[in-house]
C-alpha cells in the first residue's frame, strides 16, 4: 500500500525542514522513545528561535537493536506542547528522548508514550485525540518520505513556562483543563460540536 492509497488528506511533513515546528512520528514497534543526533541539532535551532531549548539528562552510552543496532550517547529532555483544534487550548509539558549517534531519524514517539499520553488514533481518518480531551483533535502531518504520522509537539501557546513536569496527561493542571472547558464551550457556541472542517 504506497501513499496514494492513504484515505485522509494531511499535510505532507519534512520534518527536517521545518523551521518553526517540530514534529515527532507515531512508531507503535519503538519501545522507547528515541530521536537521532541530526534531529536534535535541528531541534535546539528550532526551539531557539522561539526562546527555547532542550536539556541533557545524561552521557551515558548504551545500544540499540531492532532492526539493526544503533549507539544511544545519552538522553534529553524537550518542551512540548500539544494544542487540541477546535478549542485551541494547549497543553504542556516534557518528553525525555534517547539520542541515537549520527543518525537523521526523527523523534520517533514510543507506544508507552503514546499510552502515557492518552493517544487515541482513528488511523482511517488520520485523526489522533486525547483521552482527557474528548472531541478535540491534535495537530497532525504525514512524513514526506514514508506517509507516517506525524504530531506537532511545538504548540506552546500563552502561558508556557520554562520548568516543566513529565508530559502526563492524567495529570494534567486543572486550570488547563478548566481552560479547556471554558474554550470548548465557547467554540460549540459559535459553530456546533464536532471537529472543526
Amino acid at each position: 500500500m504506497g501513499n496514494e492509497d492513504l484515505e485522509v488528506d494531511l499535510p505532507l511533513i519534512d520534518p527536517k525542514k521545518d523551521d518553526w515546528n517540530l514534529w515527532a512520528l507515531l512508531d507503535e514497534g519503538c519501545n522507547s522513545t528515541c530521536h537521532g543526533e541530526q534531529w536534535r541539532i535541528h531541534a535546539q535551532a528550532v526551539l531557539k528561535r522561539r526562546g527555547y531549548a532542550p536539556r541533557r539528562l545524561s552521557e551515558s552510552k548504551s545500544s540499540f537493536s531492532g532492526i539493526g543496532e544503533v549507539i544511544c550517547t545519552g538522553r534529553w529532555r524537550f518542551p512540548i506542547g500539544l494544542t487540541m483544534e477546535p478549542s485551541t487550548v494547549p497543553v504542556h509539558g516534557t518528553l525525555d528522548s534517547a539520542e541515537l549517534a549520527g543518525k537523521e531519524a526523527p523523534m520517533l514517539l514510543s507506544l508507552p508514550a503514546q499510552s502515557k499520553l492518552g493517544l487515541i488514533k482513528d488511523m482511517r481518518a488520520g485523526a489522533c485525540t486525547l483521552r482527557e480531551f474528548p472531541g478535540e483533535y491534535l495537530k497532525m502531518g504525514r512524513d514526506i518520505q514514508t506517509g507516517l504520522l506525524l504530531v506537532c509537539i511545538t504548540h506552546y501557546g500563552n502561558g508556557f513556562y520554562s520548568e516543566l513536569e513529565e508530559f502526563d496527561l492524567s495529570n494534567v493542571r486543572e486550570v488547563q483543563k478548566a481552560a479547556f472547558v471554558d474554550a470548548r464551550s465557547c467554540w460549540n457556541k459559535a459553530h456546533g460540536a464536532g471537529k472543526p472542517r
